[in-house]
C-alpha cells in the first residue's frame, strides 16, 4: 500500500506545529472507487483502554476534522456504551452496524496502535536501536478493528534514556460497501517517544486531518 490543509487562515502556524511534531505520516492508502467523505458523517473511534485518552483523542480528531469541512462525531459521546477494546461477536458488530447505518452513519474512523518499539539513546554517541514489543498486526476488516485492539499512550518509562515509539493506524471502513471493500482509507503514523498527551494529540489529530485532505481533495 502506497501513499490514509488546515484552515486557510491559520495554514502558516499549523505548518510550524506540524514541522516540530513528533507525529509522522510514514504512509498512506486510498481505494480508488471509494466516494468522496465530505459531506458524510464520520463516527471517530479511538482503540484505547484508557478513557481520558480515548476521550482527547477523539476530540481533538473531530475538532480537527469538523474545522476543514468534515462531518464527524466522538463514539464515546453519541454511543457511550460503545467499549472498542472488549472483544465483540460477529453478531454483534452486525448489529452495531446496523444501528449506526438507521442513523445515517457510514463511515467509521478507527485510530489504534500498531507496533510499539522501546529503544535506548545514549549521550555520548546519540545512537539507538529498537527492541519490537508488539509485532505488526496487518490489516484487517472492521470486526477486526472493532473490539480488537487498544491504544496506550502512556509516557517513557524506566529512565530517561529508554524512550518508546508508537506506529498508529487509523482507518476508514465505508459500511455501506461489501464486506470485503469496507475498507476504504489507510494513515499510518509514528509517535517518537510522546511526552503531553494533550500535544500529541492534538498533532496526531491535525496530521491525519491534512493526510485526509490530500486524500480526499475537494473537488
Amino acid at each position: 500500500m502506497k501513499t490514509l490543509n488546515k484552515i486557510i487562515g491559520l495554514l502558516t502556524i499549523t505548518l510550524l506545529v506540524v514541522s516540530c511534531s513528533s507525529v509522522k505520516v510514514t504512509d498512506s492508502w486510498r481505494q480508488e472507487s471509494s466516494k468522496d467523505i465530505k459531506g458524510e458523517q464520520i463516527m471517530v473511534v479511538s482503540v484505547t483502554n484508557n478513557e481520558i485518552s480515548r476521550q482527547r483523542f477523539e476530540k481533538d480528531i473531530t475538532t480537527a476534522l469538523n474545522a476543514n469541512g468534515f462531518e464527524s462525531f466522538e463514539s464515546y459521546a453519541k454511543y457511550p456504551e460503545m467499549n472498542p477494546t472488549k472483544k465483540v461477536s460477529q453478531e454483534d458488530v452486525t448489529k452495531l452496524k446496523q444501528k449506526l447505518q438507521s442513523n445515517g452513519v457510514n463511515l467509521v474512523a478507527i485510530s489504534a496502535v500498531k507496533e510499539i518499539k522501546e529503544y535506548t539513546e545514549t549521550n555520548t554517541t546519540g545512537s539507538s536501536y529498537g527492541m519490537p514489543m508488539y509485532g505488526y498486526r496487518g490489516y484487517r476488516g472492521f470486526h477486526g478493528y472493532y473490539g480488537g485492539m487498544y491504544m496506550d499512550m502512556g509516557t517513557s518509562t524506566s529512565t530517561t534514556k529508554v524512550k518508546k515509539k508508537y506506529k498508529l493506524e487509523t482507518v476508514i471502513y465505508d459500511l455501506s460497501k461489501p464486506k470485503d471493500k469496507e475498507l476504504i482509507a489507510v494513515v499510518s503514523t509514528e509517535i517518537d517517544d510522546p511526552q503531553k498527551l494533550t500535544k500529541i494529540s492534538k498533532d496526531f489529530s491535525d496530521r491525519i486531518t491534512k493526510e485526509l485532505m490530500e486524500l480526499f481533495p475537494v473537488k
